[in-house]
């Protein structure tokens, strides 16, 4: 490249001024796209401090393998766990990484996990019990089926409302 040029580029690249986006109260997240794997027909926004964004957002994570993407902490994709045979001590240590996984989202104050597998279907039936940072939100559970294929969300039950 140009020596000439990159001083330059450099130069007008610094005398920039960067614009930033207003955080939105109480934690900061703006709109999403409705859509957990892919959009909605109708491009349709969700709330980002909804139970439904959560829930998104934690799919999102079950289903990104660590180290794909920016952020070298984010994801545990559980489908690898259907691949292979899973000990009972793997089960427990899963639904720990999974709760641990969830907390990294600040909507996110706790996360009970369980993880029950099937030797016939060789699936993971995942529960999540749900309960948000927001104080406004009641706790929530998020029931999905795990298999190599893919995630197959079954319930968002809201309780406590």
């Amino acid at each position: 490249m140009n020596p000439t040029f990159l001083i330059v580029f450099d130069a007008e690249l610094a005398g920039l001024t960067p614009i930033e986006m207003p955080a939105v109260e109480p934690l900061g997240y703006g709109i999403d796209l409705d859509c957990s794997t892919d959009c909605t027909d109708d491009f349709a926004e969700v709330d980002p401090q909804s139970p439904r964004a959560i829930v998104q957002a934690l799919i999102r994570r079950y289903t990104t393998r660590r180290g794909t993407i920016d952020d070298k902490e984010y994801g545990l994709d559980v489908r690898a766990f259907c691949n292979r045979g899973v000990t009972l001590d793997e089960l427990r240590s899963l639904s720990t990484m999974m709760s641990a996984e969830a907390r990294k989202d600040d909507r996110v104050e706790s996360a009970r996990v369980t993880v029950e597998s099937s030797l016939v279907t060789h699936r993971l039936d995942c529960v999540v019990v749900i309960e948000p940072a927001d104080p406004r939100l009641a706790e929530f559970t998020l029931t999905f089926a795990v298999t190599s294929a893919g995630v197959l969300v079954d319930t968002i039950g809201i309780t406590g409302i």
